[in-house]
């Protein structure tokens, strides 16, 4: 491979990295070397594209991994003096904080990345800043693309605010209506602490493109 292309291929993202003050506390890491050094299409610009479609919603509890989700909303509606209230806003995307953790592209044009920190923020009922660490997986050429990960962030619900922590995950199809002709959707539990203590949340965002809408349930004790 010429020296030029391994270059690009370690290339950062172009958008800086957002301020101490925007972003919540995270371990972002560095850059890694692309697995697949003779592979051509090149992950760092469909890495930067898909961060700006895929930043999904709040949550899903973690504290069993990151990739583990627990039935929260079922959990939380069989136990005694659970309150339900309605939730709905959007979700924007605010930037990409770092370039991913890992990186692959393989022989046959596929492109894997590995956590890769998306910035976004939350309005309406839920509101506040978090940050989602995107494992995203499919074609290099953004036909099609799964994603989840974990995240974390600080929010404002019904006057409480706390953090929230959780896992994720979309599905993105094509979709020739949306700006890159994918449209993207998915479902998300969330588990709160400190002030959102013993609050859980779920909600659907999507389908479609930036800014996301986000509908769903907050379940409090």
């Amino acid at each position: 491979m010429r020296t030029a292309d391994r270059r690009d291929a370690q290339q950062m993202p172009n958008d800086p990295p957002l301020s101490r003050g925007t972003v919540p506390a995270a371990g972002a890491v560095a850059p890694a070397p692309v697995d697949d050094a003779s592979a051509r299409p090149r992950p760092t610009a469909w890495a930067r594209v898909l961060g700006l479609t895929l930043a999904g919603a709040l949550a899903a509890a973690c504290d069993a991994g990151p990739l583990a989700v627990d039935d929260a909303p079922r959990a939380a509606a069989q136990g005694a003096g659970v309150e339900k209230a309605a939730i709905s806003g959007t979700i924007q995307f605010l930037g990409i904080a770092a370039p991913p953790a890992r990186t692959l592209v393989t022989p046959s044009g596929r492109c894997h990345i590995w956590g890769l920190p998306v910035v976004t923020t939350f309005t309406g009922d839920v509101a506040g800043v978090v940050t989602f660490y995107e494992q995203q997986h499919g074609p290099c050429d953004l036909s099609r693309v799964v994603a989840s990960g974990p995240f974390q962030g600080t929010v404002t619900w019904n006057g409480r605010t706390g953090t929230i922590t959780g896992q994720w995950t979309t599905n993105c199809k094509p979709d020739a209506s949306q700006p890159l002709g994918l449209s993207c959707g998915g479902t998300t539990n969330a588990r709160g602490s400190g002030g959102l203590e013993g609050v859980r949340f779920h909600y659907g965002w999507g389908p479609g493109w930036y800014p996301f809408t986000y509908t769903g349930t907050a379940f409090s004790r």
